[in-house]
């Protein structure tokens, strides 16, 4: 069985959504992997490494799109793609009661 990490997933995906029509999607993903360029001091990031950043932008992308009264993005949507239900469910949580607050 061949074992690939988060990080080289996210890079393939990108590669096959360059054949996909929608700009955004692509755009999406190449602003995922400069993030964790930027944000990582390695070239092959853990699985961990990855899902902090990756929070890090799901929190950031729900922020703006409550500052912009919009209920998601193609760009929030792929983040959450590859987060995992337990950490999804989480973050969506913390996102409703900040808006509760």
């Amino acid at each position: 069985m061949n074992n690939i990490t988060l990080f080289e997933q996210l890079k393939n995906d990108f590669n096959d959504s360059k054949k996909n029509p929608n700009r955004e999607i692509i755009s999406a993903y190449r602003v995922i992997l400069a993030e964790l360029s930027n944000k990582l001091d390695t070239k092959n990031p853990n699985d961990d490494q990855v899902l902090g950043v990756l929070g890090q932008l799901y929190k950031s992308e729900n922020q703006m799109l409550e500052y912009h009264n919009k209920p998601t993005s193609d760009y929030l949507e792929v983040v959450e793609g590859y987060l995992p239900v337990e950490m999804y469910v989480k973050l969506y949580n913390q996102n409703q009661m900040l808006k509760l607050n």
